[in-house]
């Protein structure tokens, strides 16, 4: 318990800039595994003739409480069943590779809430395994936005617009995006985790890059801009001339300074 708990705790801070506290937080926690599941306890009583003694399971893997001892196997190649035994009480009936287990006189209630949450872990497990199968399209995410980040220029639409295209597999809801990272190594888990950040905050990494950029071709050119016409560049041209979209679009009255902006970009 402990070692999970420090696990889920650094995944949390590796998306804490990103993801949202509290109720999505706490269903994530909620989905994520229940306390052991046991029977009632006549049942316990009785339990020498019962092989199972209790079920649990986590993010990747499915636990078997049995009178020889802990059992454990891959949550993605079992299967869990439920059925009713009567007086309230049900079966959960486990299949693994090779073995199945059944554990008798669950609470309905309880059996009911632990067999959705399974499905639902089931599911996350199912979306992580892609995710790890398509760890080579994260990397090439992380690379390129590396290399714009390393980049001395302007970040432009297209190359934002390019990156976010192809960093596509990133669009997860908070609560899976936290699973995945628990299950991450602590490398990839920093990756993950500011690719994370940037699919969510990427418009506002841009600007404030570009908006520095621009200062620091205000003070490179400032002579240029001084000196390129009779009279020195207003603001406006000069931020017209340093923002180096793909297409830019300069409208102004006529006498007003557009063709010295032109000149100046070329300069």
């Amino acid at each position: 318990k402990r070692e999970r708990v420090d696990k889920k705790t650094s995944a949390e801070v590796v998306l804490s800039e990103a993801t949202n506290s509290g109720d999505e937080r706490k269903e994530h926690e909620h989905m994520s595994g229940r306390e052991t599941i046991r029977p009632v306890l006549a049942f316990r009583l009785l339990c020498f003739w019962q092989r199972a003694k209790s079920f649990r399971f986590d993010e990747q893997h499915f636990h078997v409480c049995t009178k020889g001892g802990n059992e454990r196997h891959d949550l993605l190649k079992v299967t869990l069943r439920e059925s009713s035994m009567g007086f309230g009480l049900r079966i959960l009936r486990l299949t693994g590779p090779g073995d199945s287990y059944s554990l008798y006189g669950v609470q309905a209630k309880e059996s009911t809430e632990f067999f959705n949450e399974f499905e639902k872990a089931v599911q996350l497990a199912k979306r992580l395994q892609l995710i790890m199968q398509k760890w080579p399209e994260f990397q090439k995410v992380y690379e390129r936005w590396s290399s714009l980040e390393l980049s001395d220029c302007y970040i432009t639409e297209s190359d934002l617009q390019g990156w976010r295209k192809q960093a596509h597999v990133l669009d997860l809801p908070n609560n899976e995006a936290e699973a995945f990272c628990l299950a991450l190594p602590p490398e990839k888990q920093m990756i993950f985790g500011k690719l994370w950040k940037l699919w969510h905050n990427s418009r506002k990494v841009v600007d404030a890059r570009n908006a520095k950029y621009a200062k620091e071709e205000f003070e490179r050119y400032g002579e240029l801009f001084n000196t390129v016409e009779k009279n020195p560049l207003s603001d406006e041209q000069r931020a017209a001339i340093v923002h180096d979209e793909d297409n830019s679009l300069v409208i102004a009255g006529a006498g007003c300074g557009k063709t010295s902006t032109i000149i100046g970009k070329v300069g």
